[in-house]
């Protein structure tokens, strides 16, 4: 009959003994217990790590689980005689077209899964990546969700933040703050830095090491323009570049050198901090 035929192209079936079929059996049996003890040990593990969304262990020991019981039942298949070429072609042909159609979304969810388990970063933590500064709200499936510095909630593809620079800034509480002036040609420039270093040096918001640094960063129009380099906390940051943009106007004011009028950029948008 044609259906033996068929069948007899697959599977040897005169060739085929008990034990064969027993031994497949077995490693079908044992395929199905190694994939439940692997998703058991898989779920604890990543369930144990912090910043992991709920949902990544169920999922990743599903996959292994499944990854495992396939590979399985493709040796059984093969011990019991069944010729695989024609359904490894199969799968093969169903993979690629499975694979470039979801390339996107597989990325997406298999660097989610890798951010979540080498963990980078974590929710709360101050990251800056792919031009986003902010917060990190949350990491799922698709993207990593960012609050950015003007509040806006912005979510950046999870295979975009995986392959790219990424500056976890959370745990260094200090800051690096250039603050530009510019003083009047014909004031006398080297007196005017030392006591602009002298005054801003004694601020107890100001660190000393490194110590501030002021110097000339170009000539303008009006004036030489000066950059007053200095670092501070983070945390008080605006108080901290209020006071020292006040003293450095009181010095100069004090000291009757002129200040020049700098040249004004308008910038659109939010701009990110040191």
């Amino acid at each position: 009959m044609p259906e033996i035929e068929q069948l007899d192209q697959v599977l040897d079936t005169q060739t085929l003994t008990a034990s064969e079929v027993l031994l497949a059996a077995l490693i079908i049996i044992v395929s199905v217990l190694i994939a439940r003890y692997a998703r058991g040990i898989v779920r604890s593990t990543l369930a144990r790590r912090p910043n992991i969304e709920a949902h990544v262990p169920e999922t990743v020991a599903r996959v292994i689980g499944w990854g495992i019981v396939i590979t399985g039942i493709v040796l059984a298949l093969i011990v019991i005689g069944i010729q695989m070429g024609p359904l490894v072609l199969l799968l093969l042909i169903f993979a690629a077209m499975f694979g470039v159609s979801a390339q996107g979304i597989l990325e997406n969810f298999a660097s989610g899964i890798a951010l979540q388990v080498t963990a980078p970063f974590r929710v709360g933590d101050r990251i800056e990546t792919n031009g986003v500064v902010g917060w990190v709200r949350k990491i799922d499936s698709r993207a990593v969700v960012i609050t950015a510095l003007d509040r806006r909630e912005v979510q950046v593809p999870n295979r975009d933040v995986f392959n790219n620079i990424v500056y976890n800034t959370s745990d260094v509480q200090w800051r690096r703050y250039e603050l530009p002036f510019t003083i009047a040609y014909g004031e006398d420039l080297s007196k005017a830095r030392s006591l602009i270093t002298e005054a801003v040096t004694v601020l107890d918001s100001v660190y000393d090491d490194p110590e501030p640094v002021c110097y000339i960063h170009s000539l303008g129009s009006d004036g030489a323009e000066f950059r007053l380099r200095f670092y501070h906390e983070f945390e008080s940051r605006i108080a901290t570049r209020d006071e020292v943009a006040q003293t450095v106007i009181e010095t100069l004011l004090g000291a009757d050198i002129k200040l020049g009028t700098p040249e004004v950029i308008v910038h659109q948008g939010v701009t990110a901090e040191d």
